[in-house]
């Protein structure tokens, strides 16, 4: 298991491809084998020694395959250092510095930061405890002041963050708004702010609620800690990414709170990515492939339920 947070003790850890594929090969069969076509628990040495053969159907199986390293390109070297800078850096990493740090092409720069962000998306189911303090706000696109051929593209998103008994920031959750939030809003409104409400309830597209109404419960402490948040998140994304397409805009959300739920333990962090990504299903960017089981790119967006 690898625990390090520099440069150094991630070059001392993976030297080659064979260093990266052995890391996976001991996480993917690390509580046993099990075959995935007849469910067989016994296996011997496949084609190499980063596969493993079914003694009852003979199905064989690498380190890499139906996780989220399936079929990819980049060698397994470049994708976990891209990993690295990914999840361990405090701002992350922007696709164009991928593409020139890591000598890639900026589309396969680009797909495989969706994927990372796919599996940040799958990682980030943590239980929040009371009090919490919730917002409502528009990102992306037109928000973050570009020319008027990415205008339209804002997205509504729905932020909520644990506050502590000395009033610091505690984990986050954070999803896409839907047009069912604008309804759950209005309730919670009508015992906060009536007046709110009432205002709420005469828009007649429900969804622009969330885009003209705050749902913040009152801090009697003064002090919107989520509000501090949705700043660091807005200037995140006009600093490191400059443009966030609302077509992706969950997968920027998710990679952003999925650092600051493990600000405090950075030197777990990219194993965290890994391990997830080993139970992930395979993401290309290709039109869905049901023998595969990938999602294609013009799903909707994650949702944290």
């Amino acid at each position: 298991m690898f625990k390090g947070m520099t440069l150094k003790e991630f070059n001392k850890a993976f030297k080659s491809d064979d260093d990266c594929r052995t890391y996976l090969f001991r996480l993917k069969w690390a509580a046993g084998y099990r075959c995935r076509k007849c469910g067989n628990t016994k296996s011997h040495k496949g084609k190499s020694k980063y596969h493993l053969r079914c003694t009852e159907c003979l199905y064989g199986e690498s380190a890499t395959a139906t996780t989220i390293f399936h079929k990819m390109k980049v060698p397994l070297l470049k994708a976990f250092g891209m990993i690295f800078r990914i999840s361990v850096k405090k701002k992350g990493i922007s696709t164009l510095e991928l593409s020139r740090e890591f000598a890639i092409d900026k589309k396969t720069a680009w797909l495989f930061k969706r994927k990372i962000q796919e599996v940040m998306s799958g990682g980030q189911q943590i239980q929040l405890n009371d009090p919490i303090d919730s917002t409502s706000f528009t990102f992306g696109g037109a928000e973050l002041e570009w020319k008027s051929k990415f205008q339209g593209e804002e997205s509504n998103a729905i932020l909520m963050v644990e506050k502590t008994k000395r009033n610091k920031l505690g984990n986050a959750r954070g999803r896409m708004a839907t047009e069912a939030d604008s309804i759950e809003l209005i309730e919670k409104l009508k015992s906060n702010n009536k007046s709110a409400a009432a205002n709420a309830a005469s828009i007649k597209n429900p969804k622009t609620i969330l885009e003209k109404i705050d749902f913040n419960i009152p801090d009697p402490s003064g002090k919107r800690g989520v509000q501090i948040l949705v700043f660091n998140l807005k200037n995140w994304l006009r600093g490191i990414h400059h443009h966030c397409s609302g077509r992706f805009a969950n997968g920027y959300l998710q990679e952003f709170i999925f650092r600051f739920n493990r600000r405090n333990n950075l030197k777990m962090i990219l194993h965290q990515v890994i391990q997830a990504g080993i139970y992930h299903q395979p993401y290309f960017y290709k039109p869905f492939n049901p023998r595969l089981g990938n999602r294609p790119l013009e799903e909707k967006p994650l949702t944290v339920t």
